[in-house]
């Protein structure tokens, strides 16, 4: 019954999204289907094949459009069951230092990672030998730019950050161990993503995103450093093909950036752990993620395992 009981906790989130986006693309073939049809031929076998092909062919143009739908409507409900895991913690997570300094460490780790591994897939063309990467690629990109900022550059992040660096590794840590967390979360987001290049992708800085958790031991961490890669991403989809030298000072350069955030956000201690009891809490009390500012004089503690 606890596997049980686990296994769902862990599949649930995944699950209130899916069915989320099952019902927006069903409203959205509604839709179609009662602005396009022609009620007279409704009756007609053949005609509704046709509407059939019409409505897939429609999802297939608006998959961005559907996902950001989707995600909007998933994230409250799934942000609303992150604290509720959140207020279970035996601790808080009292912020050391300004607000702002760990999100300078954080975009410059997003940053030079994003554009160095990016560079490197691209002037090694990996993409090319891989199937369902070069279409997933076209039917993300072939939305209007503003759709693709909206919804990959801010939507799907927080959908996503809340889903797996969230519930699902906030949950795999409170009953396995932690490197077991870590795996298991970058895993499964690497799976989500449906083929070997962003499969391998997603898994890598999965790893990252959930550093960047630890270290700063604020959720929003995560969340900055996955929509400013994206929104790199995006960038640099619209850049134009560089010189092996471009590709080669591009990944050195962006490397030593993103390495460079990563070292800061290793040495700099942004946060203390301040053990509660959670008998003792009375309703409303709250425990998760805070940015509220502590004396910096205080005991610092680098990590919350």
């Amino acid at each position: 019954m606890n596997f049980l009981k686990r296994a769902w906790e862990l599949v649930s989130p995944l699950v209130i999204y899916s069915l989320i986006q099952y019902v927006v693309v069903t409203a959205a073939i509604f839709v179609y289907i009662y602005t396009k049809a022609d009620p007279g031929l409704m009756g007609d076998r053949s005609y509704l094949a046709e509407m059939a092909r019409a409505s897939y062919d429609m999802l297939d143009r608006n998959v961005v459009l559907i996902s950001g739908i989707s995600a909007f409507f998933a994230i409250l409900p799934l942000y609303r069951m992150l604290k509720k895991e959140w207020l279970k913690r035996p601790y808080l997570l009292r912020q050391t230092e300004p607000k702002t300094v760990k999100y300078i460490f954080v975009l410059a780790a997003s940053a030079g990672m994003t554009i160095s591994v990016n560079l490197f897939i691209n002037a090694l063309e990996v993409f090319k030998y891989v199937s369902g990467y070069v279409q997933a690629a076209e039917e993300m990109y072939a939305e209007p730019l503003y759709m693709q900022v909206i919804v990959i550059g801010i939507l799907m992040p927080v959908m996503e950050e809340i889903i797996f660096r969230g519930l699902m590794y906030e949950r795999i840590s409170n009953f396995s161990g932690e490197v077991s967390a870590i795996l298991l979360t970058s895993f499964v987001f690497g799976v989500y993503h449906g083929n070997l290049v962003q499969g391998v992708y997603a898994f890598v800085f999965s790893l990252l995103m959930i550093y960047v958790y630890k270290r700063t031991g604020s959720f929003a961490s995560p969340v900055v450093f996955h929509m400013a890669g994206n929104m790199i991403c995006l960038a640099l989809n619209r850049m134009a093909p560089l010189s092996t030298m471009g590709y080669s000072v591009g990944i050195v350069v962006s490397a030593m950036i993103g390495i460079y955030g990563l070292r800061e956000l290793n040495r700099r201690n942004f946060f203390r752990v301040v053990p509660i009891d959670l008998e003792g809490m009375e309703d409303g009390d709250e425990n998760f993620d805070s940015d509220e500012d502590v004396d910096s004089g205080d005991e610092i503690e680098k990590d919350w395992d």
